[in-house]
């Protein structure tokens, strides 16, 4: 099985100098960065790896990265999964951010 090869946009490798990313290994740092984020709820990203959120689109592409700000650590990366889930946007019962599952058969459920 191949390893995932992550692209990076040229945008993103200018805007990686602007928040303290540089030198010849950036790009490379980028894609392991890539490679080891986690899935995350933001509005405009959709990939973590430690202060850096990132926006990876379906290609593999790397599209969007940048800090979080104090302000975003403190409100994303503090909250339990019950505030998570328990925010909803107005008469919509699914919460914001979270997939809602549905199930074809409950043949899985033992």
């Amino acid at each position: 099985m191949a390893l995932r090869e992550y692209k990076i946009d040229p945008e993103v490798l200018k805007h990686a100098e602007k928040i303290g990313l540089y030198g010849e290994t950036v790009e490379a740092r980028l894609k392991m960065m890539a490679k080891l984020s986690r899935p995350f709820t933001h509005p405009e990203a959709n990939r973590r790896y430690e202060q850096y959120i990132m926006f990876i689109e379906d290609d593999d592409t790397v599209s969007m990265i940048d800090l979080m700000d104090s302000a975003e650590k403190e409100y994303f990366l503090n909250r339990t999964y019950e505030e998570r889930r328990a925010e909803t946007e107005g008469d919509d019962p699914t919460p914001t951010g979270e997939a809602k599952v549905t199930y074809k058969d409950k043949a899985h459920r033992k």
